[in-house]
């Protein structure tokens, strides 16, 4: 009941979802609204709510009213009632009559009780838990006042202004600008909610569709790193392939025919040739790839 609060001196005429409504309307984190039933008969009802924002509670405390319909009413904290232990036997608060070992006593003068004499009693009351003169559960006992008072309902000069003369011609509207209530604001969060979602899965689609052009550079990177590689090392086995014909060449041709008669070095022509070709070979896959 900390944040509890009392819209009072409703006219009995407006129904309780109006009353509910207007309060929610200038309340938007009221909550729990309901009437409530008193004992007597009241030309008013009261109506008792929560609030949860703390702000808005501290706010509605201070200014102290609230409209509805064409009402301006009070509003004011929530004080419950007192919720008591008491003891039948000898009328004392705190605990009950069948853990009391005290004497039966009169519920008004507190006088002990036989059960073989008659008690006529003198009707003076007497409170068991102060001895003051009123009854012993009587409200009115210091024991049960409350620590803080319900404050006066008064009227203020500020709750009605008067009127001045260019007001009475003004044009603008009362309450134009309304304040948002719950189930308005839960609407504009799932709104932006929703757009949220779907800026979120616009944006995954983008990343998944730049993910997929990446796989596919990567597919194709990874097939020319392939085709270079095959490149290179054919053009190794070409090279060694080129220098053990140079090594051959000048092994066995270049000293042959230094060495050798002019009979003998007709004979190197067709080796020559041989070596000359296996060059020629070599040189055009080194251009050619």
């Amino acid at each position: 009941d900390s944040f509890a609060l009392v819209v009072r001196y409703v006219p009995r005429d407006l129904e309780e979802n109006f009353v509910s409504n207007e309060i929610q309307r200038t309340i938007a984190s009221a909550d729990r609204i309901k009437r409530i039933h008193y004992s007597y008969q009241r030309r008013t009802d009261d109506y008792r709510f929560d609030v949860k924002d703390y702000s808005e509670y501290n706010a509605v405390l201070q200014l102290g009213r609230i409209a509805i319909g064409h009402s301006w009413l009070s509003i004011t904290k929530f004080y419950p009632g007192n919720r008591l232990t008491y003891c039948t036997r000898c009328w004392r608060i705190g605990h009950l009559r069948n853990t009391c070992n005290a004497e039966s006593k009169c519920r008004i003068c507190l006088e002990n009780l036989n059960i073989d004499t008659p008690h006529m009693c003198n009707n003076e009351p007497k409170c068991a838990q102060c001895d003051g003169k009123h009854h012993s559960l009587d409200s009115q006992c210091q024991r049960f006042s409350p620590q803080e008072k319900s404050p006066s309902f008064e009227r203020r000069e500020q709750d009605f202004p008067p009127l001045t003369a260019s007001d009475n011609h003004s044009n603008e509207k009362w309450n134009t600008a309304l304040p948002r209530t719950t189930v308005e604001s839960n609407k504009l969060r799932a709104s932006y909610t929703d757009k949220t979602i779907d800026s979120i899965n616009d944006n995954l689609v983008k990343i998944i569709d730049s993910n997929k052009r990446l796989e596919n550079n990567v597919d194709l990177l990874s097939s020319s790193m392939k085709t270079v590689t095959l490149d290179t090392q054919l053009h190794q086995a070409v090279l060694a392939d080129t220098i053990n014909i140079m090594k051959d060449l000048m092994q066995y041709v270049i000293p042959a025919s230094l060495t050798a008669s002019k009979n003998e070095r007709s004979s190197l022509v067709q080796v020559a040739n041989e070596y000359y070709n296996r060059l020629h070979v070599a040189s055009s896959r080194l251009i050619n790839g």
